[in-house]
């Protein structure tokens, strides 16, 4: 059996292309106050799904 041409060969060669986070969405990782925002809406979005799915 063959090994396919495609195959990344050295573990490296796919971070070099790998996308890095910018100096913002590091910041926002770990701003607490713009985690509790998206926490919130992110469960609100959940429970308008499931008021919709029970209506």
């Amino acid at each position: 059996m063959t090994q396919p041409t495609h195959a990344i060969t050295r573990p490296n060669e796919a971070l070099k292309h790998a996308m890095k986070a910018t100096p913002l969405v590091l910041f926002l990782r770990t701003f607490f106050l713009y985690q509790i925002v998206r926490f919130v809406f992110i469960n609100l979005r959940m429970l308008t799904m499931i008021w919709k799915s029970h209506g």
